[in-house]
Order: structure tokens, then sequence, then C-alpha cells
């Protein structure tokens, strides 16, 4: 396959010094699909003679096949030589090109790279080897990706983008040349993002205000504004005219009125993120912002959109979301310029409930809007059936709602959506079967399909779907096996089964090659699982979850050796003692499984246990505002405020891993910091820019990128207190390219290895004191800390430093007392200090010679208006 680092590792062999010492010549030749046999000997020619330093001969160009057949021969016999042969795609290349090459048994090599199975596994009459190249593994590609898209943030992939990210690298197919190539294209020159920063920060493309600091706010100058606090925060920042975008993070009852007046001088807004902003109506001014492209209405509590809405011509997406919008107006259908529109209400329930996702009514004429894209989830009638069909420029469509009588036109109309990337189709009502049998011909590049109902059987169009890479079905009460159905689709990544099969038995008995991530649920009558040897090759993720009969977990997991987390949720208590101890009969099936968790619902709340280090967490509850700690989700953004742990010190204190990725935690129990086990503590600590103290212990060498990339996140912390795992580890903070700017306080404990300390310009308080460690520090530099009066050190610290230097401290009034612990010290320079501190120590009688006097060399040097004197 091309681009999977054949030439290269082949290149890196030849060129290598000591392979070549072994050989008296050789020749690289890329032979390509088209060639001239003649071209290929003379290359080989001019190789050897260029390399030996010899004439090439004159009349080379003219020469015939014979005879350059008998001028190879002749050159390279009694030699030992090395030829490759790269991209040969022709199987009689070598029967045309081995007649000059004579097997002179004296240790020759010739290696052939090709792309085409049928040439490697060729009888070159000759002792042969074959070395197949295999694709990257997953891990390896995406730390290669990293590499080349992100060597300005420590080869970290910015978590934002990490999905995106992910969705290129798997389409690399484990080809090095694509990741390569790819993650090329999306890194930015260091010289043009450094350009493009320092332009940003002119132009204050994002500024932080935060009034402790006393950041300056320039009003005429600010494009994009987030605000996250109150309603008298908001109120701060009212005629921002030259606005274009505008998010908003608040968590009290907003009064709609300030929000109109505080809209009212935006006229030129583009974006309005309103998301989660705890409003009852919609604001009245928004009609009028006619540059709007962007509007976000996503969590609000609003009920009704007005008529005027359809005066936001320029209007692109709309988004309604788990909003408690029915219907919408029909002035909706004035936005021709609409791309992307969605909207549902969320009832009580989780989303695999039947009634939890509820459709929005649409208004006539919705095949008018002819520039939209994504629609969704609209409440299905024979009206809206009959209007998609002219909609073939979808890529998504969300339908609610279906019953028997919109099968022909919505299958119709599916059928014409060649574009169509996800579907979803729910039925009316539960015992509403859902019939799609009319559509015969399913997009072809559909990726993710959902269907919410009753089927009487598996559609024969399934099979047909060969790109589709997501499939869930929800409530479809089969009474057949669904999976042979879809065992053979190919690039089928992820599979739901929700309330899916009514029998008591489930088998995955083949395919399923590229299957990732399997979750079966709500399973009432299922007994047992079987699952046989070499299906779901490729599994990483499983979660059962509400099937309460099921006795036992299937005994084939021991077969999925790629098995990284299982999820067990809600089943029988019998079920998880068959492998949570040790001794348990199912446990040799699981015992290769690095993460088993046991998720379950008590009187008392939601517990959570480890079942893969016997590790009993049952007092780890979370709130009821914790909602999202389903199977392989993250907790709901903005849902957990306080983390609380219930159990004792004791009970927790094995813990090694704690995951809090999406949870924006402000108060954690203090025992929390003592779990000396943790190897992880895992936050979105990097945008919790509102930080502005952090003190941190335990730190390991494995822990730099990450805790390097969260702190240069920081931009208020003024206070940082690092401290290394052990006494002798080494403390390295190489990775944090930019340090929080307003940092006043740094403390780096247990720098075993550290030899000199420079402290410029980066200390603003009254008193420093060296307390403890420092014992391989050898010079210390202290210099421009204007407001510094005293230095204090303890006795025992930094015992062999030999050079320390102070200048430019102003307001020092003494050396320090500590200075007479510091038997080893060789030279003391004091440069630009008072004459005051001077005194104290220049003569014999004053107050501090006693500290200095062991010291073989102080000098004081200070600046006059005719230069240095010292």
């Amino acid at each position: 396959m091309g681009g999977s680092g054949k030439t290269t590792l082949i290149a890196k062999t030849y060129n290598c010094e000591i392979v070549k010492r072994h050989f008296e010549c050789s020749a690289w030749i890329t032979v390509s699909q088209t060639y001239s046999i003649e071209d290929l000997f003379r290359s080989f020619i001019r190789q050897f003679y260029e390399a030996a330093k010899q004439a090439i001969p004159l009349d080379l160009i003219t020469m015939s096949y014979r005879q350059l057949v008998e001028m190879l021969v002749n050159y390279l016999d009694r030699k030992r030589y090395l030829v490759v042969l790269d991209d040969v795609w022709d199987t009689e290349l070598w029967n045309n090109i081995k007649v000059a090459l004579p097997n002179s048994q004296h240790g020759c090599r010739v290696i052939i790279t090709t792309r085409m199975d049928d040439i490697a596994a060729k009888s070159f009459e000759v002792g042969s080897d074959i070395h197949h190249i295999k694709p990257m593994e997953e891990n390896e590609a995406w730390t290669l990706f990293c590499m080349k898209a992100f060597p300005w943030n420590a080869r970290r992939c910015p978590e934002e983008l990490e999905n995106l990210a992910k969705d290129v690298v798997e389409k690399c197919q484990g080809l090095p040349l694509a990741v390569v190539s790819l993650g090329g294209k999306c890194k930015m020159h260091d010289m043009l993002r450094e350009l493009a920063l320092s332009k940003a920060e002119e132009e204050k493309f994002c500024a932080l205000y935060d009034e402790q600091i006393g950041a300056r706010r320039e009003e005429g100058a600010i494009r994009r504004l987030s605000i996250q606090g109150s309603q008298a925060e908001i109120k701060l920042w009212e005629g921002m005219t030259q606005l274009r975008s505008f998010l908003l993070f608040v968590s009290e009852t907003i009064d709609s009125t300030m929000i109109n007046k505080f809209l009212s001088g935006f006229k030129l807004l583009r974006v309005l993120d309103l998301k989660g902003a705890p409003i009852d109506t919609f604001p009245d001014h928004v009609v009028s912002l006619f540059n709007l492209r962007y509007l976000n209405l996503k969590r609000t509590r609003i009920k009704k959109l007005p008529e005027s809405v359809g005066r936001l011509f320029n209007l692109e997406t709309l988004d309604l979301r788990r909003s408690q919008v029915e219907a919408l107006p029909n002035g909706i259908v004035n936005l021709k310029t609409l791309q992307y529109l969605l909207s549902y209400q969320l009832k009580d329930g989780t989303y695999l409930d039947f009634n939890s996702v509820i459709g929005t009514r649409f208004p006539p004429k919705l095949n008018t809007l002819n520039n939209l894209q994504v629609l969704g989830y609209v409440e299905a009638n024979s009206i809206v059936v009959k209007e998609i069909k002219s909609m073939t420029q979808l890529v998504r469509l969300d339908i609610t709602d279906v019953e028997g009588s919109h099968e022909e036109d919505l299958c119709f109309a599916i059928q014409n959506m060649r574009l169509l990337r996800r579907l979803y189709v729910k039925a009316a009502k539960e015992d509403q079967i859902l019939c799609l049998d009319a559509l015969k011909s399913p997009p072809p590049f559909l990726e993710k399909l959902i269907l919410f109902g009753k089927l009487d059987n598996i559609p024969q169009w399934f099979k047909s779907l060969q790109n589709l890479r997501q499939l869930s079905l929800s409530w479809s009460r089969l009474a057949i096996d669904p999976l042979s159905h879809i065992e053979a689709l190919p690039n089928l990544r992820r599979l739901f089964l929700n309330k899916v099969h009514e029998e008591q038995h489930l088998e995955f008995k083949n395919g399923f090659r590229s299957l990732e991530i399997l979750g079966i649920y709500y399973c009432d009558n299922l007994q047992s699982l079987t699952i046989d040897k070499g299906v779901m090759p490729g599994l990483k993720k499983l979660g059962i979850g509400s099937c309460g009969m099921l006795k036992e977990v299937p005994s084939g997991l021991k077969y999925l050796t790629k098995l990284q987390e299982l999820w067990l949720i809600n089943l029988s208590e019998d079920l998880i003692k068959r492998i949570e101890e040790p001794s348990g009969v199912d446990r040799p099936n699981v015992h290769h499984i690095p993460k088993i968790t046991h998720y379950n619902k008590t009187s008392s709340g939601r517990s959570i246990r480890n079942l893969s280090s016997f590790v009993d967490t049952t007092g780890f509850f979370l709130s009821s505002q914790s909602v999202a700690l389903e199977m392989g989700a993250r907790a709901e953004e903005g849902a957990i405020r306080r983390l609380s742990i219930q159990s004792s010190h004791a009970e927790i204190k094995p813990w090694e891993e704690l995951d809090l990725r999406g949870a924006p935690i402000e108060t954690f129990p203090d025992h929390v910091v003592t779990l000396f086990n943790l190897s992880t503590v895992v936050k979105e600590i990097g945008s919790m820019t509102q930080l502005v103290s952090l003190d941190i212990t335990n730190i390991e060498g494995s822990h730099e990128d990450d805790m390097c990339f969260a702190i240069q996140n920081m931009r208020l912390l003024r206070r940082l207190s690092v401290k290394a795992a052990k006494e002798d580890g080494m403390l390295c903070l190489d990775a944090l390219k930019s340090p929080p700017l307003f940092l006043e306080f740094l403390a780096l404990v247990a720098l075993l290895n550290l030899r000199r300390l420079e402290l410029g310009q980066v200390y603003d308080e009254l008193h420093l004191e060296f307390k403890n460690g420092f014992r391989s520090l050898q010079i210390l530099v202290i210099y421009y800390c204007d407001n510094l009066q005293s230095i204090m050190i303890d006795k025992g610290v930094m015992p062999g430093i030999k050079f320390l230097e102070i200048g430019y401290c102003g307001m020092l009034k003494e050396v320090s007392s500590g200075i007479k612990y510091l038997a080893k010290l060789q030279e003391l320079l004091l440069t630009n200090l008072s004459e005051d501190l001077i005194k104290r120590i220049e003569e014999p009688s004053s107050v501090d010679r006693p500290n200095v006097q062991h010291i073989p060399k102080i000098t004081y040097q200070y600046k006059t208006s005719s230069g240095w004197s010292t």
C-alpha cells in the first residue's frame, strides 16, 4: 500500500554508513509504473561510476541493450553490491533485469519495494525474504499526528478538537505518509502563528477583563465578548456598538427587559449564544439584529418564537435543542439563508426512553428553505413528508412521530437525499410499526442511522449501507435475530441496541470486523449473551445495561483481546459477584480488561464500583445534579459543581484514577488531595481560567505535558506551588512555554538536581524565604526585586552554594543573617544596593560583618555618572 513507509524504511537502511561499509558499490533505482529497461541499466552505470569517482563512458547514451548488459556484468563481477529497486509495479521486471546482476555468491543484496502482493510473492530463484509493512497502531498514528499538527502545544491536541482530529487520523488508516501530510496541513507555521497571536492581541481579538486584576476595558476595540457571571456584571458591558459575537454563561434568572436593553446596542452582532441562559421569553430586540448569522437558544426556558423572527434574513444557524418551543412560527420559512435548524424538547428521563425526545411542529412551505442542510427534529405530518421530497440538499434529517401512512412519501424523500450523512426516524407511538421497506436505495454516504420504534423485520436495504459508521436501534422489540442482517457492514464502528430484542438469547456469531463500541440496553427478556471467537476483533468498549434477567457475562469476552472498558449498568448482584471477586466464576473471562465499572442506581443515589481492581467505591455518590455519567459519556457540561465523597478516607485511599473531565468542580473534599495512589487526576483544568492559586504535589516526569498545558491556560494565576513526588525526582517544566502573566508567587520544591537558579523581576513581595531543599544548588542570582526588604535563609538550605549575587534590590535593608550557614560560599557579589546595607558589612565592627566573614571574596559594584565602580 502506498504511503506505508516502505521507501522511508529502505532509505534509512540504504544510507546507513554501517551498511554501506559491507558493499563495494550500490545503486538506488525508482522504477514506477512506466520504465525502459535500457534507461534503468544506464542509471545503474551512472551511480556505480559516480560513486567510484570514475568517468562515465561518453557513449553511454547510445549503447544498445546487449552492450549495457555486458558493461554491468563486467563491472559487478566478483563485487559485493547493493541494489534497491523502489516502487516496482511490473511482475516481469526481475526477469528483465536479473541478467545484468550477476550472482557471484559474494553476499550481494537486491531490495525490491512494491505495493503489490503478487510481485512480493514471486519466485526470484534465489533466497528471498518478504517483509510486510503493517499500518501504524492507532496510538502510534495519533502520537505522530499530534507531533506534526500541534508542535506548539506540547504535541497535545486541544480537547475541543480531539474528536475531529481522531476522525482525521482514522481516515489515514495507519499510513504514515497520510498522517504526516494531513498533520502538516493542520499545522500553522511558528512565525505565522506568532504573527496571528500578536495581531489578535493588538486588535483585542480576545481580551480578559477581571476587576481584581484591573484589566483595561476598551469598548471600541472589542469584537467578541463572553460573560460568565451575574446579571449585575452584564450591565457593565452595555453600549458595545462594535460587538460582533456575544456569548452568555450565567446561572441566575435574568430579567428579559434587561437583556433587551443590553442587546439594543449590538447593531453589528453576527453571533448570539445564550445557551443555557435562564430566560423564559424570547428577547424582542433579537429580531432587529439584521446581521445575525448564528443564534443559539439551546437549553433555555423559551416556549415560543415570535413571527417577527422571519426578519433575520441573514440567519444561517438556529439551535433550539432542549428548549421548550413546541412549534415554530410561519415566519421561519422567510429565513432563506438558513442552513442549520435544530429543535426538540427533552422530557424527564434519558435519551433511551421512548417519550423523552419530542419533535417540533414546523409550518408549511418548509421546502422553500433551499439552503437548509441540517433539519431536526421535525414532527412528521402528511404535509411535511411531502414537502421534504424536494429537499435533496439535506445532509442530516431527524424526523419524529412517523406513522404508517407516511411510509411511501418519507421513503421517497430519503431516497432522493443523496448527500445525507445522518438519519434519525422515530415512530409516533410505542406500538406503532416503523416501516421503511419502501426505501429501495438508501443514501450512499449515510454514516449514522438511528431508528426509534417497533420493527417487524430488518429492512433489506441495511446490507447496502457500506459507509455506515454508527447504528442505533431503539425500541425495535424484534422477534428475530437482528445481528445477521448487520454483521457484514464493513465500516460499522458503533452499535447501540436498546430494547431491540425480545428473545432470551442473543448471539454474535460472525462479522463486525470494524466494530469498536457496543452498547446493549433494556433487553428485558435477555438471559444469555454469546460471543463467538473471531467476532468483533477490534472492540474497545462494551456496555451492558438494564438487562435484569441476564445471569452471567458472556464467556466470549475472553476472545475480545482489545477490549479496554466494560460497563455494567443496573445488572443483578448475582452477575456482579461472578466477576467481582478473584475467585468469581466468570473472573477469568474478564481479567484482561483494564477497566471494569459497575454503575448502579440505589435508594441513596448512584454508585460506581470499580470491579477491575476489586476496589469498592460504593460510597462515591454524586449529587442529583450529576446526571450524565453513563457509559462512555462525559459529565454534562456545567452540571457538577461540588463533589461529595461520603466514604471514609481508608476506603478511598487505594483509588488509582479519578476522572472528572467535563465537570467544572469548584469544591473538592479535603481528603482527595491525600490519595497518593492516584496515577491520574484528569480534569479539564485547562479551561479553569478562573483559578488564581494552585498548589500541586506528587508531580512525576510523566505529568509534565498535562500539567504545563493546564498552567499555561490559567491566565489569572497569581500563586503556583509545585512539588515533586520524590526527593530525588526531576521536576521538569520545560513544556510551559508561556507562564501566567500575573504570577506573583512561585514555589518549586524538590529540585534535587538544580545547580543554578536566577530570580529576576519575578517577585513583588517584601520578604523572600529559603526554607527547605536546594541540595545541589551552586549558583543563586537575585535581581530587580524592587519591593524586597529582607531575604531569609534557614539552616541546612543550599548547603553546597558557591556563588551568590544580589542586585538592583533598592529596598533591601540587610544581607541575610542566614548567609553564615552557607559554609561553602566562595563569592558574594552585591550590585547597586543601598549604601546603608553595604555599611553593615563593610567594616570589621559592622553589624552584619560576622555573618559574611567566612566568604573569601565579597564584591560590591555600582553605577555612577562616570561609569561602573567596584
